[in-house]
């Protein structure tokens, strides 16, 4: 009876092994994300949890252009994105129409725009046709990007003055009254625009974009790229507790085809699907 337990219990430690060993083997599906200390790394960090049956790497980058550039180039398999990054990365490559195939969408993110409260800005416009700065954030990253489209859509905006600062340069500007107002892009609670809110409510202030040029914008699947939604309540110290209408969109999870098989697309998907409640449960729906 012992020796039939012993070799039993032998059986069981030497499949156990071997599944392990078959799952240390699988490659892993490696996603481009953004800076470590940002939303989208920490989202490749949650799907990371949530994957039963496919191992993820999590790729740090510069954002969203970056994480493009890096799927191109074979370094990402996968990459986290706002939908207008594409629309700036096909001006220049068309093939992405037909390379990278959406797999989820995540949180919702919006446009928020911080403004210097004595300036008297209540929306972006307002900064149509004046010499006063606004600051878009670093090449390539999600503000900078989502500028970039709003300036086709409405060529009125090419006149504004653009700086390029990091966001937490950008906010003390801003606060300051050196700057004007500052974009983020971003779902709500990002720690630029939790610290606008914690740390210079007394200062600064949160107003819209509500160009309705801006209506027209669609990404490269023909869709309509930008919503308009509020933000309410959110940021009190901001915004006194009033709704703030803006652009939005949802962040999504984009794959290559090239890279991934139809096992690892679906497997993918499943795990986007599966870690999608709490990431709205952390940055909003």
């Amino acid at each position: 009876m012992n020796r039939i337990l012993s070799l039993a219990l032998a059986c069981a430690v030497v499949s156990l092994s071997s599944f392990a060993v078959a799952q240390e083997e699988k490659t892993p599906i490696r996603i481009c994300t953004g800076a470590e200390d940002g939303v989208y790394y920490e989202i490749g960090t949650i799907f990371r949890k949530w994957s039963k049956n496919q191992p993820i790497e999590v790729i740090e980058s510069s954002g969203s252009l970056d994480n493009i550039e890096k799927v191109i180039a074979g370094e990402c398999d996968a990459f986290i994105s706002q939908p207008d990054a594409l629309n700036q990365a096909a001006a220049t490559t068309p093939r992405i129409k037909k390379l990278f195939r959406p797999v989820g969408a995540l949180h919702r993110e919006y446009l928020h725009v911080l403004c210097n409260r004595e300036a008297g800005h209540e929306d972006l416009s307002d900064l149509e046709g004046t010499e006063e700065k606004l600051n878009i954030g670093p090449p390539g990253s999600g503000s900078w990007t989502t500028w970039q489209n709003l300036v086709k859509e409405d060529s009125g905006y090419e006149s504004i003055k653009t700086e390029s600062d990091p966001n937490d340069l950008a906010l003390s500007s801003v606060a300051s009254g050196e700057t004007a107002c500052m974009l983020v892009a971003s779902g709500l609670h990002s720690g630029s625009v939790d610290s606008a809110d914690q740390n210079y409510g007394d200062s600064v202030t949160l107003v819209g974009a509500n160009d309705k040029d801006f209506n027209d914008a669609t990404s490269i699947d023909g869709k309509t790229l930008y919503s308009y939604s509020e933000i309410d309540g959110v940021y009190p110290n901001l915004n006194g507790g009033w709704g703030v209408d803006t652009l939005s969109w949802s962040a999504q999870v984009y794959a290559s085809t090239e890279a991934l098989d139809s096992k690892e697309l679906s497997a993918l998907a499943k795990t986007v699907a599966s870690a999608r409640g709490e990431i709205i449960g952390r940055w909003g729906k």
